[in-house]
């Protein structure tokens, strides 16, 4: 009698755990945060730069915000290239054209933030 009430009650036990430890699904999603900065300047941000992150098939491009920054969400986890490139000239005949590159690492679940500094190239 005992064994079959202590053989019940550890199954409802291992039955209930079961059940609760699979309720939640982990976030898979990577976000990543890119800062474009001034390579002579650092405290100078560079606002409505292009930028493009990506390797093979798995690319996005955006424009920085007032912020300087751009904000991606990916599905998988990847190690990237980042490209950045502007113009800061005001005048056609004259171009002054900013180039910077770097990688990154997307990890799951968290939000990477990357600095990406220009220069003239």
């Amino acid at each position: 009698m005992k064994k079959t009430i202590l053989s019940t009650l550890l199954g409802l036990t291992l039955f209930g755990a079961l059940i609760f430890s699979n309720g939640c699904k982990k976030d898979t999603e990577c976000k990543c945060v890119i800062t474009v900065k001034h390579l002579s300047d650092t405290n100078r941000i560079m606002k409505q730069c292009s930028v493009y992150v990506g390797k093979y098939a798995v690319s996005q491009s955006a424009f920085t915000d007032a912020a300087g920054q751009v904000r991606l969400t990916f599905k998988n986890e990847a190690i990237l290239d980042i490209f950045a490139q502007t113009d800061t000239s005001s005048d056609p005949l004259r171009v002054s054209l900013l180039k910077g590159q770097g990688a990154l690492r997307l990890i799951p679940g968290e939000t990477v933030q990357k600095s990406v500094f220009l220069a003239i190239p």
